[in-house]
């Protein structure tokens, strides 16, 4: 049982991961972007979140085993809990609001054919054409930044669009923006991808939130991290950080002030710390549940395999 044991624990270890080389080539040059912090000042990305999909690979091998109708059932409810509340679960532990509107959702495609990853929402003048993954945190940057302009009161909704526009054509004698810029963190991928195995192509969503923000009479710098989740492997594959720097030529006491209460808001878009608790719970419970099916099935000293016991039987 002591080889089983360590199969098992390799299977639940987390994705071969790298960095990609040259992550800023084609975007703008470091030497331009004088407000932004230096790199040490950038977060350090947390530890690779679980894949759903190697949860349900741990039940499988239980249901292998042999599981009596209790278990059985059991197992059924950490099936749909996997299924139905994974990615809740963890974006909301990484404090990324998860509401329907503020979850961006793309198709990685083959190189190549990223060309047709268009969006049809308001596009940022700041937000260009890049490489197919920090295009996609682009867009989900800038679906958080559109939906923050939808949520807005009328008479702050100015403060956006001149922000959107990134130029001087904002609101005269208020907000003028001299310039806005950005920096990327290089994205995190797992192996599958540099290979071309295609696994990770498809249907994904990615989830943005506003990490930290600094705003001054003449300026405004603002953090966004970043998770981009494959719906097929149910797991985060890639993140990274945005950082949008915006320099004022004209910025009246009020229209700072309007704007420090707007990205305040923005804040407010992600979950509140009773509903991580919430989330927190949830996520124990469920690998308690996954770790109490495995002690009384395939981890006992007893276990013997029984494909027979979890699936009809076939016919004679």
């Amino acid at each position: 049982m002591q080889a089983t044991r360590l199969l098992s624990q390799q299977a639940a270890a987390p994705l071969v991961r790298r960095v990609i080389p040259n992550a800023r080539r084609g975007h703008a040059p470091l030497r331009h972007l004088k407000l932004l912090n230096p790199e040490s000042a950038v977060p350090t990305p947390k530890p690779r979140l679980r894949a759903g999909r190697d949860l349900l690979q741990r039940i499988g091998k239980c249901l292998a085993f042999g599981c009596n109708p209790q278990q059985t059932a059991d197992a059924a409810a950490v099936v749909r809990t996997v299924v139905n509340d994974w990615a809740r679960i963890e974006m909301t532990l990484s404090k990324c609001g998860t509401q329907e509107d503020l979850v961006y959702k793309q198709t990685l495609l083959r190189p190549g054919d990223e060309a047709s990853l268009a969006t049809p929402e308001p596009t940022w003048k700041v937000f260009g054409q890049r490489q197919q993954l920090s295009q996609v945190a682009c867009q989900a940057t800038m679906h958080l930044l559109n939906h923050a302009i939808a949520t807005a009161a009328p008479d702050r909704k100015w403060i956006w669009h001149a922000l959107r526009a990134g130029d001087i054509t904002g609101s005269p004698g208020r907000l003028a923006v001299d310039a806005t810029r950005l920096r990327f963190q290089p994205v995190r991928l797992p192996l599958d991808i540099i290979t071309g195995s295609g696994e990770e192509l498809g249907s994904h969503s990615a989830y943005a939130r506003l990490l930290t923000y600094s705003l001054f009479s003449d300026r405004a710098c603002l953090t966004f991290k970043v998770y981009i989740r494959s719906n097929i492997r149910m797991a985060v594959i890639a993140d990274g950080f945005v950082q949008m720097s915006t320099s004022f030529n004209q910025a009246t006491p009020d229209a700072i002030s309007s704007l420090k209460q707007e990205l305040g808001r923005m804040t407010a878009f992600q979950h509140d710390r009773d509903t991580q608790n919430r989330a927190r719970i949830q996520h124990a419970e469920l690998l308690n549940a996954i770790e109490k099916l495995e002690n009384e099935t395939w981890n006992r000293d007893d276990a013997v395999e029984d494909f027979g016991s979890a699936s009809p039987a076939s016919p004679a």
